[in-house]
């Protein structure tokens, strides 16, 4: 069995992801992504339900779609990770990163001052659009990021992180872009 998390589902895009989960075939669905740290797992466990994996969902991510999901899902019950992450490539390497100290500029890792950005490797972040998890693999770990996690790798313009009224914006003009023509 598996597992759906989701967030809080008060908005119409919270409800349609739910079901989105439940029409590809979740068992459950658990609201809040913090429950899953509060021994929501364990409670099931002593009600005699137990599952082997479960995905978590965020109620923030718009670009979130069916086909994501159905493409990911494959590649992690294909493999044998403990989880899959969606990722994004940094746009610039963070290597080259600067930081303000007393007012001036200094880098962060100078050791990468002359080095072109095309011949650093390539870093990843969490794109915060959803992950899943082998429930063994999780209580063992208790992190998302476990020592065979997989990544799911989204393009940057399917991926915007909303912190601020700027994030929205380009948020906006990505979807926009994104379904141009649709």
């Amino acid at each position: 069995e598996d597992l759906f998390l989701l967030g809080d589902l008060t908005d119409l895009s919270g409800k349609e992801m739910m079901k989105m989960a439940l029409s590809l075939g979740a068992d459950a669905v658990v609201l809040g992504t913090q429950l899953i740290e509060n021994g929501v797992l364990e409670e099931y466990e002593k009600l005699g339900r137990s599952f082997e994996s479960f995905t978590c969902i965020y109620p923030t991510a718009p670009f979130v779609t069916d086909r994501k999901l159905k493409e990911a899902s494959k590649l992690f019950l294909d493999s044998k990770s403990d989880g899959l992450m969606t990722v994004v490539p940094f746009s610039f390497p963070p290597q080259r990163g600067m930081v303000l100290n007393d007012g001036t500029l200094e880098y962060l890792h100078p050791e990468y001052e002359k080095s072109r950005s095309q011949d650093l490797p390539k870093i990843y972040h969490d794109c915060g659009q959803f992950y899943m998890c082998k429930v063994e693999s999780f209580l063992k770990f208790k992190s998302l990021v476990m020592p065979m996690t997989i990544p799911f790798v989204i393009r940057e313009e399917e991926a915007q992180d909303i912190d601020n009224l700027s994030d929205w914006v380009i948020a906006e003009c990505k979807y926009q872009a994104m379904n141009k023509g649709k």
